[in-house]
């Protein structure tokens, strides 16, 4: 985990919590490739818990942690499928997500919170399956690794996320000019 300590984190939250700061377009620690989280804690809940209460506060449905200044591979989102909004809908904590299956493609326009004045024309994929570990849920052996399968909208936005955890940018896969 190297620099991102359970206390690094502690520290991180009490300091700039209960919400954070949204890092803007030009920041260079958003083209940082995130590290794995090597071992799950409750930390990572709360630090989930303070990213959520940052995206619904800027009205977003997805958040990354290197969006906040985290270089972890940490993100948030809401499942807006099928009404589109996102009032009321579930919420995702994800540890290390990984895509592990993709189906079909479409384009559509997309915004993010680190550039709240653009909108630009992205390819996605319109189904992809996602597996990670849920940090707000514990089994016997450890905390939960899901996969779970998201379409439309919602598939974009993990699809954006997981973006960011590897420094890349809507702008990056722009397909308008």
């Amino acid at each position: 985990m190297g620099k991102y300590t359970v206390e690094f984190l502690e520290k991180f939250m009490k300091e700039r919590g209960p919400r954070f700061e949204v890092l803007k377009e030009g920041d260079p620690f958003l083209r940082t490739k995130c590290a794995p989280v090597a071992e799950t804690t409750s930390t990572h809940k709360r630090l989930c818990d303070l990213m959520l209460h940052t995206m619904d506060a800027e009205q977003g449905i997805g958040l990354a942690a290197p969006q906040v200044g985290i270089g972890l591979r940490v993100l948030v989102m809401r499942d807006v499928t099928p009404t589109g909004n996102k009032r009321g809908m579930l919420a995702y904590y994800m540890v290390n997500p990984e895509i592990i299956e993709r189906e079909g493609f479409y384009e559509e326009e997309e915004g993010c919170l680190s550039m709240p004045e653009k909108r630009c024309r992205v390819m996605r994929n319109k189904k992809v399956k996602v597996r990670y570990t849920a940090p707000h849920e514990f089994e016997e052996d450890g905390y939960l690794v899901k996969e779970r399968s998201f379409e439309g909208l919602s598939a974009a936005c993990v699809q954006h996320e997981v973006d960011h955890l590897d420094g890349i940018l809507m702008t990056d896969r722009q397909t308008d000019g």
